[in-house]
C-alpha cells in the first residue's frame, strides 16, 4: 500500500496487526523511492526494529506487537511507533535534517511469504479507513470489500 504524497510533511498510518502476518514494513519513504525509508519492520515473530535511510537496524526496538493495534506518524522529521496507544523515545526514527524537505508517502509492503498479510481498518492520514489484502505471489485477488495491496520492494536489512 503506497499512499499519496503527504501535502504538510505529517502523515499517519494506523491498523489493527494480525496475529498471524509475514515480515512487513510499515512507515514513510521518499516520493520517488521503492519501499520504505523511515519506519519499523514487523517481523513474523512479533518484533520490530527500526529502519533509517532503507536500512533495518540490526536490534529490536519491541516485541509481541503481533495482535496489538499499531500507529506508525510522521511529524516533524521523526516517525514515531504507538503499539495499543503506547510509546517512547525507544519507538523513534528522527530524519535527518538534509532529509527532511523531501516530499513523503505512507506505505506498507510485506515480504514474500507462505502467509498474505490480511490487513483491516487500515487508516491513513487519519481520515480514510479500508480494508487491505496483500497474497505474496503472481496473482493477487480481490474479494468484495478487500483491496489488493500492491506489491512493493522489501527493504533488506544488512
Amino acid at each position: 500500500m503506497v499512499t499519496p504524497e503527504l501535502a504538510d510533511g505529517t502523515g499517519l498510518i494506523e491498523f489493527p496487526c494480525p496475529s498471524t502476518h509475514p515480515a512487513f514494513d510499515v512507515g514513510f519513504s521518499k516520493s520517488g523511492d521503492s519501499g520504505c525509508t523511515y519506519g519499523f519492520r514487523i517481523g513474523s515473530d512479533g518484533s520490530v526494529r527500526a529502519i533509517a535511510n532503507g536500512e533495518a537496524g540490526g536490534t529490536g526496538i519491541a516485541a509481541d506487537v503481533s495482535g496489538a493495534d499499531v500507529s506508525v506518524m510522521l511529524s516533524d522529521g521523526v516517525v514515531y511507533l504507538r503499539v495499543d496507544g503506547e510509546g517512547g523515545a525507544a519507538y523513534t526514527v528522527t530524519i535527518p535534517e538534509d532529509a527532511r524537505n523531501s516530499v513523503y508517502r505512507g506505505v506498507i509492503s510485506a515480504e514474500a511469504s507462505a502467509t498474505p498479510l490480511y490487513l483491516t481498518s487500515v487508516r491513513s492520514n487519519g481520515v480514510v479507513e479500508t480494508g487491505y489484502f496483500r497474497r505474496a505471489g503472481t496473482q493477487p485477488y480481490s474479494r468484495q470489500g478487500v483491496l489488493p495491496l500492491q506489491p512493493q520492494p522489501y527493504c533488506h536489512a544488512h
